[in-house]
């Protein structure tokens, strides 16, 4: 397991990494109180791999607009977890970065968070 906070107020977090050997691996989001969020997880069977197995996946709260997007439109902050079950081989850690909103974007709840 590998798990990080996340903070889409300001931008989108994209997660860039290599499919790790293992027959079962997710990403997936949870609020602050730890719980699952709708829409919020993907396996090794549902993320879309390039050619050389890397994948890009974007946790937004505009979900729907790219493949591999991980939605946190009802939690914008919380917990992101990567998990890799019986891996055969060393698991790369994944780069994780955030894309800040264009200017002018509104936020997501009236208090601006």
């Amino acid at each position: 397991y590998l798990a990080t906070t996340y903070d889409c107020r300001a931008g989108d977090v994209h997660i860039d990494g290599v499919a790790p050997a293992a027959p079962y691996w997710m990403m997936g989001l949870y609020d602050l109180y730890a719980r699952g969020l709708p829409g919020g997880h993907l396996n090794h069977r549902s993320v879309s791999l390039g050619p050389d197995g890397h994948f890009e996946i974007v946790v937004s709260r505009q979900p729907g607009t790219r493949p591999n997007t991980l939605d946190c439109a009802t939690s914008p902050q919380g917990l992101l977890v990567y998990r890799v079950l019986l891996p055969r081989q060393h698991v790369a850690v994944p780069a994780i970065h955030l894309v800040p909103n264009p200017p002018g974007t509104p936020p997501l709840w009236r208090d601006g968070r």
